[in-house]
């Protein structure tokens, strides 16, 4: 599957991360929306509704969990890969399989690195 077309959409707190995030993707062809909060993002997701979500856990009021809890409500079809610099996220198999998380990565994460855990969540079905 090529990347054009593709719609990302990335959250994170750090404006500085999601313009990297924006840049580097966008250049490989997919279509890119950030994000810096939950109240940003659900409108977002609706309106734009993304194939792949790059979400970190640590936002400002709500949570990326409580994001990603509002999300499946309506939308069960949405990617996501949870990217968080807190290194003592650990969730259970059955969180991350009620969530449906395709992957959970840790800050820092090289791009390109972060690229392919993107095409594989992409790749399945």
């Amino acid at each position: 599957m090529g990347n054009k077309g593709i719609k990302l959409l990335a959250v994170d707190d750090e404006a500085l991360a999601n313009a990297h995030l924006k840049s580097y993707f966008e250049k490989r062809g997919y279509t890119v929306f950030t994000a810096t909060c939950a109240e940003e993002a659900l409108p977002l997701i609706k309106k734009e509704n993304p194939e792949i979500m790059l979400l970190d856990i640590g936002l400002p009021g709500m949570n990326g969990i409580e994001l990603l809890q509002e999300v499946r409500k309506a939308n069960r079809a949405l990617k996501v890969i949870l990217v968080s610099g807190y290194y003592n996220f650990d969730f259970s198999e059955a969180t991350i399989k009620e969530l449906d998380i395709c992957e959970c990565v840790h800050k820092p994460i090289g791009l390109m690195e972060l690229e392919q855990i993107v095409k594989k969540a992409l790749s399945k079905t």
